[in-house]
């Protein structure tokens, strides 16, 4: 019988990035089934509170992209109070990236899906 998993992942956007990390990781443990919950678009603290009530009742890993401080710390303190592993997903890795490059990581949410003038321009050209 294979081990069951319950895997959350809260994103402030499309939660696509989320994805692509939570299948790289997952394919390393090819014996684990796992039941995903997917908290996509979670822009507010009332949408926070609806994913939180959806993680107490199915407890497993929480996987997140919360970039607002306030939201993130609320998050972790309800996931320590009930036991219940949240890691946030980049951290670690912009974390790094700050410290090698000697400059402050910039906490902006959805930066990566943002349109730029670049972009209509190319729009335009095509």
């Amino acid at each position: 019988m294979k081990k069951q998993l319950n895997l959350h992942l809260i994103s402030y956007s499309t939660g696509e990035t989320l994805s692509f990390i939570s299948k790289a990781i997952l394919s390393q443990f090819p014996d684990i089934e796992v039941r995903e919950f997917d908290h996509f678009l979670i822009r507010t603290k009332s949408g926070l509170e609806k994913s939180i009530e959806e993680i107490i009742k199915n407890s497993g890993i929480v996987l997140h992209t919360i970039v607002d401080e306030e939201m993130e710390q609320h998050l972790n303190q309800v996931c320590l109070e009930k036991h219940i592993p949240c890691l946030p997903a980049l951290n670690h890795i912009t974390d790094r990236f700050a410290s090698f490059l000697g400059v402050e990581k910039v906490k902006q949410r959805g930066k990566q899906h943002m349109i730029s003038i670049e972009y209509y321009n190319k729009m335009e050209a095509i």
